[in-house]
Order: C-alpha cells, then structure tokens, then sequence
C-alpha cells in the first residue's frame, strides 16, 4: 500500500512542489488501519534515500522499515533459566530460556526505539549488510536523517481478505493498492 501524494510546503507557505508520497507517523498508520479489517504487517520508512533513488515517485525497490511488533535484540531479553549439559567429545551444549519486554500492539516509542537500534546495529556490519543489499545502504545518512526528521512512513504492507484490501482504495490516504498472493484460508 502506497500512501497518496499531496503538495509540500517550505516553511512559510511558499509551495516545494508535489511530493511524491505523504508521510505519516506511526501512531496515525495504526489508527488508520485499527477498524479495517486489515493486519499491519510492516511500515516503510523514509530514511531520505528514497527519493533520492526514484524521484518520480515509483516504487521505491529497496525499502527499509520495520515490523508492526518490535525486532528485539539479545540485549532486551531477560533470561529466566540456563542449562548446561555435557556434550559430545567434551563439548558444551547451552540452553536459555528467555522472555522478551512487555510491549503493547502499536506503541511506536517501542517500535521506533527498536528500529533505529537495528539500523545501529546494522551499521556495525555494514559491509556484510550491503553484500545481501546489492547496494550501498548508506547507514550513517539515513540514521541521521530519521533522527533529524522523525520516522514517517510513505508504505506498509498488509494482509487480509481481498475485498477489505480492496476497500482501501477509498481511503483519501491510499494511493496505490497492489494484491500480490491471494490463497483461500480463514481470516475468522
């Protein structure tokens, strides 16, 4: 789902020109979707090289973003047991048990929190990042950049029964509806 384009402005009033997606932020995605009946899969960011990469406005090939819950890191588990058990020819083999923070569906000082602690993390293994990119991702400047302008979203993708997707195509944010896998299951 790609948001619909609507006229930037400088600071001022005086027109920039069209842009060709709006952003919005976290919470307003959520409630937006909230009484569809929809399920937020994952948000695109505009991290400033999107753009940059296709300044018309076409589908932007290589989004970053995140996921509708958080990507949590070794960091933030808590662990609640450990086992050791003797292993073959002296080895060890460790068990965890682990458990994640608390977090409540669409609280987006979570998921911003982890979003940008995962683009530092890629960061520090930014040559092996941009090997599976076939690209550059260019960390630093679109760490800089979302920390500087916030974390808006100009995409997401979502699924559900065709005809509620569908249904978004009257929603004056919806720009651009695309169903790419239908398969016959029950949402109930």
């Amino acid at each position: 789902m790609v948001l619909r384009s609507v006229p930037s402005f400088l600071p001022g009033g005086g027109p920039r020109a069209t842009s060709p997606r709006i952003r919005l932020d976290t919470k307003t995605v959520f409630q937006d979707l909230q009484a569809k009946d929809v399920k937020l899969l994952w948000l695109a960011v505009d991290t400033g090289k999107e753009a940059q990469d296709d300044p018309t406005g076409r589908p932007v090939f290589h989004p970053v973003g995140f996921p509708s819950s958080p990507i949590w890191h070794d960091d933030d588990m808590t662990t609640f047991s450990t086992e050791v058990r003797a292993g073959i020819s002296g080895g060890q083999t460790r068990s965890q048990s682990s458990v994640s923070p608390a977090y409540v569906p669409g609280d987006q000082k979570v998921l911003h929190r982890q979003f940008l602690k995962t683009l530092s993390f890629l960061k520090s293994h930014e040559g092996q990042a941009n090997k599976l990119f076939s690209g550059s991702f260019d960390l630093q400047k679109r760490i800089d950049y979302v920390e500087q302008n916030g974390i808006r979203h100009y995409g997401a993708v979502i699924t559900g029964p065709t005809k509620e997707v569908l249904k978004l195509q009257n929603e004056a944010w919806a720009a651009e509806i695309v169903v790419d896998e239908v398969r016959f299951w029950n949402w109930e």
